[in-house]
């Protein structure tokens, strides 16, 4: 039994994880092929609790079964904001500084963290700690991101002149709603934006365009490679499910396609492996393929064994109040923190 204080449904997600690491620890994998030992999981209330410890087999495995599938429809479910991850943004405040936070990226045939993805601070969480999963955030606020896209990147920019009169190596990715690829509005807004700063800095700010369907249209992905591929040499595009034609990004000026696992709570390796097999044809494309939402020390051997290129997530960097310079590591080293950028 566990009891720990955290954000609504945090601990729903963590008892969820536990019992597939469980199931995995047992048999090899998630399920007993003997069919002799069982593992159940629940997470409520303390009288709920007690129901639980206290009903027979078939009603405990009910209750388990329906808790499990609570959660996961709560994960499919993202149209509407939840108070584990409500963030109020305003693009006009004097602390936007203090809100961005950065997410390490790992290269992972040399294991040098080489480049950031910017994200936002949760201000209903541990300050320098945690940081809101953009692609939920964007999500649920579709249609009016566009001030948050912008400042977003003016923060990046405003880095790289910092890191590049320093002389320090850095580049930052900087998110893009699929939205503001495909509406002109937008798209207009944000590129106006991207004129305003210097031509060098496509060698130190990329974007990241999330929310896109696991079928995205060709003039969306035409929009990317033209109207911002003539600014943006990094750019790099998410996907939230395997089911997915990689394809459809041919001719379109991607550096990467991530495979985001921030969401997914069942069957976290065999997803990232299913991600593996569209590998060769990316290769093809000379698209170079990551993953992002890493939490544990076996998921990132098992990106790795992919043959992914790039690797974040919460094992890789916690969310960062200051980019840490380049550096070669072990993975006996991770999570990089904002410790490890005191030390150096």
């Amino acid at each position: 039994m566990i009891s720990a204080d955290g954000r609504e449904d945090e601990l729903d997600e963590y008892v969820i994880s536990l019992q597939m690491r469980l199931r995995e620890f047992l048999f090899g994998s998630e399920e007993d092929d003997t069919g002799e030992i069982e593992v159940l999981s629940f997470a409520g209330s303390m009288d709920e609790i007690q129901t639980f410890l206290k009903a027979p087999a078939e009603e405990a495995r009910r209750i388990s079964d329906a808790f499990r599938n609570k959660v996961e429809e709560l994960n499919r479910t993202t149209e509407t904001p939840s108070s584990t991850w409500r963030y109020n943004w305003h693009s006009e405040t004097s602390s936007n500084d203090q809100r961005f936070r950065f997410r390490g990226i790992l290269q992972c045939k040399q294991r040098i963290v080489i480049a950031h993805a910017i994200t936002a601070m949760d201000m209903y969480g541990a300050p320098g700690f945690d940081d809101i999963h953009l692609g939920k955030f964007l999500k649920a606020r579709d249609q009016n991101t566009i001030d948050f896209e912008i400042t977003a990147f003016r923060h990046a920019v405003e880095r790289a002149k910092v890191a590049r009169a320093s002389g320090t190596p850095l580049v930052l990715f900087t998110p893009v709603t699929y939205r503001t690829l495909i509406a002109k509005e937008a798209r207009t807004k944000f590129l106006d934006a991207v004129r305003e700063a210097p031509e060098w800095i496509d060698e130190h700010v990329g974007i990241m365009v999330f929310c896109g369907p696991n079928s995205p249209s060709f003039d969306a992905i035409q929009r990317c490679a033209t109207d911002f591929g003539a600014h943006f040499r990094y750019m790099d595009w998410q996907v939230s499910s395997t089911d997915m034609n990689a394809s459809r990004f041919m001719n379109s000026g991607l550096h990467t396609v991530t495979f985001d696992i921030h969401a997914i709570i069942n069957d976290r390796l065999t997803e990232i492996e299913n991600f593996g097999a569209h590998i060769p044809e990316l290769r093809k494309l000379k698209i170079r393929a990551a993953i992002t939402g890493v939490k544990t020390r076996d998921e990132l051997l098992s990106a790795l064994k992919t043959g992914v290129s790039f690797v974040s997530g919460p094992f890789v960097t916690t969310a960062l109040r200051e980019p840490l310079h380049p550096r070669q590591i072990s993975p006996a080293d991770l999570p990089l923190s904002d410790q490890t950028l005191e030390a150096a």
